[in-house]
C-alpha cells in the first residue's frame, strides 16, 4: 500500500497528540495510510520540520499542513490528493 501522508511529530508533544487524535479517524474513514515519523529519530525530518511539528505532509503533492490545522483543512488536502490521483489515472 502506498503511503499518501506523513505525520511529523515527536513524543511528549501535546499538540502532536491532539493532531494525531484528530487525523486518525479522518484517515480511517477514507481508507488512507498515514506514516508517523518521529522527528527526534530522523535527522532530515528534524531539520525540515523540527520547530514546526506537528506537520501533515503529502509527498506526491509536496504540500504540508503546519499546526494549527483543523478537520476541514485535512479534508481539503485529502480532496487535493484524490483530484491529483484522478488526473493521473485519466491522463
Amino acid at each position: 500500500m502506498i503511503v499518501a501522508f506523513q505525520f511529523f511529530h515527536t513524543s511528549h508533544c501535546h499538540l502532536c497528540d491532539v493532531a494525531e487524535a484528530m487525523i486518525t479517524p479522518i484517515f480511517q474513514s477514507h481508507g488512507l495510510v498515514c506514516e508517523a515519523i518521529d522527528v527526534a529519530e530522523d535527522a532530515d525530518a528534524l531539520a525540515r520540520y523540527g520547530v514546526h511539528i506537528p506537520v501533515l505532509y503529502v509527498p506526491i503533492l509536496d504540500q504540508a499542513l503546519f499546526w494549527p490545522f483543523d478537520e476541514p483543512a485535512v479534508t481539503q488536502l485529502i480532496t487535493a490528493l484524490m483530484d491529483h490521483n484522478t488526473g493521473i489515472s485519466q491522463g
